[in-house]
């Protein structure tokens, strides 16, 4: 699967309704996200935590996106109902054999 394919399945296995098991297929087991507060070294850790916490997100509009061989970014935003917040995200993303190993994001209110 190419860089952007991948990247677009994870991005759209977060549109409602949320698909964890096919944003699972998406990522490497030794996968690692950090978004300064919130940290994990695991693809298992990473699904757990949106187990127990994750809600769905409205108006989610894609900005930008921009690909090579093996790094893509994301620019979005959306609404966060349960925060009652409009926020921006970027992530820059790190793909090795086909998985997403990386990412770091970052996500401010406007």
């Amino acid at each position: 699967m190419e860089t952007k394919e991948l990247i677009r399945k994870y991005f759209n296995s977060w549109q409602p309704p949320i698909n964890l098991e096919e944003l699972g297929s998406c990522i490497a087991e030794d996968f690692s996200l950090d978004s300064g507060n919130l940290k994990f070294d695991t693809k298992n850790a990473f699904l757990e935590f949106l187990r127990i916490n994750l809600t769905d997100w409205t108006n989610i509009e894609l900005i930008s996106e921009v690909y090579s061989d093996n790094i893509g970014c994301l620019l979005y935003k959306a609404y966060v109902p349960d925060q009652r917040a409009h926020v921006r995200i970027g992530e820059h993303i790190q793909v090795r054999n086909g998985l997403i190993i990386r990412i770091d994001l970052v996500m401010c209110r406007p």
